[in-house]
């Protein structure tokens, strides 16, 4: 007998949004009109504060399925990290393999996309995609600029097994 076909469901989640403009220790996850503090990170060598990120991350998850009234196991998330974000993809994938296990979201794929960031002068109008924060245009040398994206921390969405 063949493998079993898995019905997917897509459940779009409240939005999840990380403000790139607070401090490392208050990020917080923002739901429709609630907002979750992940607790402060512990500063020791090799740990890291992706590890309160995926806490809360699965949290959310948890809290997004039992909102959708779903009883199904969940298959995939689609999550965006910003590349500005200050957040390690690496040690996202790491933190989920160490904290899933044993939650609803235990075997699912997590799927990261990770937008590059903008940066727009305001003297001669020029935009260039950055990886790293850069403080001058690179086309005229002026310091008046603006950064756009590529700060984001989003789940995307969630799939479900029906």
């Amino acid at each position: 007998m063949g493998p079993r076909a898995v019905a997917r469901r897509w459940l779009r989640p409240s939005r999840v949004v990380w403000n790139a403009s607070w401090p490392a220790h208050d990020v917080a996850f923002t739901l429709a009109s609630c907002i979750l503090p992940l607790p402060r990170p512990v500063r020791r060598e090799g740990v890291v504060h992706e590890m309160s990120i995926v806490d809360a991350l699965l949290q959310q998850v948890q809290e997004e399925v039992e909102k959708s009234g779903h009883a199904g196991r969940v298959l995939g998330l689609h999550l965006i990290v910003g590349r500005l974000s200050g957040v390690h993809v690496d040690s996202v994938r790491f933190a989920f393999e160490i904290l899933a296990p044993g939650t609803i979201a235990e075997d699912a794929e997590v799927k990261i996309d990770q937008p590059q960031a903008e940066l727009v002068c305001n003297v001669c109008g020029a935009c260039n995609a950055i990886d790293e924060l850069t403080i001058s245009c690179p086309d005229c040398g002026s310091s008046n600029v603006s950064i756009r994206g590529g700060q984001d921390l989003l789940l995307q969405s969630i799939e479900l097994e029906d």
